[in-house]
Order: C-alpha cells, then structure tokens, then sequence
C-alpha cells in the first residue's frame, strides 16, 4: 500500500508541472521580469521529482518497480529535453537526447511487459515521449537552415 502511495505521489508532483507551465507561459508574455521565478521553480520540482523517483526504485520491491523505473527513465528524458530549449541550445545535445530516448523507449517498453498494474503510466509516458522526440527530430532537421 505504502507502493503504491508514492508513487502516486511522484505522478502527482509530475501533474504539477502543468499549471507551473501556465503560470511561466504568463510570466513570459506579461511579466518578463518575473520569468526567473518560472525557471527556478521548474528546476526544484524536476530536481525533487528526480530524488523522488530514485528513492521509489530503491524501495519498491514488487513488480511495481518497474512503473517507478518507467517514471525516473521519463523524467531523465524529459530533463535533457528541457535543458536543450534552456540553457544548453547546442547541436550535440541532438545526439545526448537520442541516447536518452532510445533507453527510455526501452525501458517503457519492458515496462509494459512485466508490470501488472498501472500500465498506463509507461503507455502514457511512451506516447509524450514520442511526441517529444518528433518535435526534437523536426529541430534537427530545421538546424541551421536559412527559413527567411
């Protein structure tokens, strides 16, 4: 039971991140001055998400494990991709994004496989991530074309 609490609660501080994005996507059109507060914001909830999902893989000991693995591997993901359109705008990050998706992929798909509950989370979690690996492949593609 205590399982299945935290991870509910590692999925809730991941629901978390929506109305934060709202309240940056305010911050960058109205409020520009304020915008840090946004970024640091998401940067302690992803930093504590991360700890989060690493204690839920230490102590789970059931096939549930696997759901908290799926968990961590997304927010690893999702962690690269952020820092890409951050602060680290760089070509070779391309390449450090693909590696991470390609295990992410990997491990959501064993994920599906061998958890008996809660499949939704991997499912849920494949679906954002191919999502954000096209947006990703639809940069790479356009990097450093001349588009005026």
């Amino acid at each position: 039971m205590k399982e299945i609490k935290s991870l509910k609660i590692n999925l809730l501080l991941m629901l978390s991140i929506i109305p934060l994005l709202v309240i940056g996507y305010f911050f960058a059109v109205y409020k520009e001055n304020l915008f840090y507060l946004f970024e640091w914001f998401f940067t302690v909830l992803m930093v504590v998400m991360l700890i989060y999902s690493i204690i839920n893989v230490i102590k789970i000991k059931s096939n549930l494990k696997w759901i908290a693995i799926s968990t961590l591997f997304f927010l690893m993901q999702l962690s690269v991709f952020c820092l890409f359109l951050g602060p680290f705008t760089q070509y070779e990050f391309f390449y450090l994004y693909y590696v991470v998706s390609i295990l992410s992929f990997v491990i959501f798909i064993g994920s599906i496989r061998k958890a008996s509950k809660y499949k939704f989370v991997p499912i849920s979690f494949t679906i954002l991530s191919i999502v954000l690996s096209l947006y990703m492949i639809l940069l790479n593609s356009l990097w450093g074309k001349d588009l005026s």
